[in-house]
């Protein structure tokens, strides 16, 4: 037998129901990586424990798998206190091997690559403390060194985010030059630094921005010339209530929201702020500052199915995949540079 993973019972692609009552019946579909292996029947009164007597192994095969809730394995002994409707619509398996990152305040990964966060003047090594703040792994802390930290769907992953936003392989940090740097690998919904409440960033042909589940990438950056008396930033919305459009930013800036006093009017899209971002010119360059919105101004390092370059990550910056939300804790020995 090659592999050891489960086999779901042919017929109509699923097992029979697990009936315990009247409770509606509803179809969980069982992955593993980007394989659907079949679905399970449930209703409100089932556990992960009727999942597992439902699902049949090929002859000989050992039940060498675990269930994945929330970012960690589910222990046999958990199994039967797991409702099987609160993984709906997909429950993931993992080998009982596989390298992931455990829920929980402090918790860090357990294989030979991770390490421990520096425990005094002796420790000189670089480290950086993902702190996931937002997602299905809320809750988990995970301390890297400087091994390359990859970052997806797969459980093939360092860091496994069981979520539908979040590619198969969808971003990579590494220690590159004496500082902590990201890439995206090509993901579908895309990688993202978060702006910090009332920070800003210099806008350039090509950069995405992203503001709750509105985008808009910079076409153009005009500044003062014979030619044009005044300086013009153009920006096409690519996705929100005016996907599609282009809109002129003149010099005197706009800003944008979901109520009508702000010169751009997002009232369509309820992930906008009521003053959610404003963009300003100073001194030749176009500015976008966050006005302290509660979904966060975000930067897109690549387009969709694009590889990014590599970006410095500073201390304290978030950042973003998916739904998930990563703040980065930089630590670097003394002398390297400001950790």
């Amino acid at each position: 037998m090659s592999e050891t993973v489960p086999r779901l019972n042919p017929g109509r692609g699923q097992t029979p129901p697990l009936s315990r009552g009247p409770a509606p019946v509803r179809l969980l579909r069982i992955c593993l990586d980007e394989r659907v292996l079949g679905g399970v029947e449930v209703n409100e009164a089932s556990n992960l424990a009727d999942v597992r007597s439902s699902i049949h192994e090929d002859a000989g095969a050992s039940e060498r798998y675990s269930f994945l809730f929330g970012g960690a394995p589910v222990s046999r002994r958990q199994e039967v206190r797991r409702k099987a409707t609160d993984c709906f619509p997909f429950l993931t398996i993992i080998p009982e091997d596989a390298r992931v990152a455990l829920s929980g305040s402090g918790a860090s990964l357990p294989n030979e690559a991770a390490i421990n966060e520096p425990s005094g003047p002796e420790d000189a090594s670089a480290s950086l403390e993902l702190q996931i703040t937002d997602g299905p792994l809320e809750g988990t802390t995970l301390v890297l060194g400087e091994e390359v930290c990859r970052i997806g769907r797969h459980t093939s992953n360092t860091l496994v985010i069981p979520e539908a936003g979040i590619s198969r392989f969808h971003c990579e940090i590494r220690f590159l030059e004496g500082e902590f740097c990201v890439k995206d690998l090509g993901s579908t919904t895309g990688s993202f630094f978060y702006l910090r409440p009332h920070g800003h960033f210099q806008m350039f042909p090509g950069l995405m921005v992203k503001l709750g589940e509105t985008e808009m990438q910079v076409l153009s950056v005009t500044p003062p010339s014979e030619h044009a008396d005044h300086a013009e930033l153009v920006v096409l919305f690519l996705e929100g209530p005016l996907a599609g459009h282009k809109v002129s930013v003149p010099a005197g800036g706009v800003t944008i929201g979901r109520v009508s006093d702000n010169s751009l009017v997002l009232v369509q899209d309820g992930t906008v702020s009521a003053h959610h971002a404003m963009i300003f010119y100073e001194q030749g360059d176009f500015y976008i500052t966050d006005l302290g919105s509660c979904n966060g101004t975000c930067l897109r390092l690549s387009p969709e199915r694009a590889e990014s370059g590599w970006h410095p990550i500073l201390d304290g910056e978030v950042l973003g995949a998916g739904c998930s939300k990563i703040r980065c804790k930089v630590r670097l020995p003394e002398g390297s540079g400001t950790s």
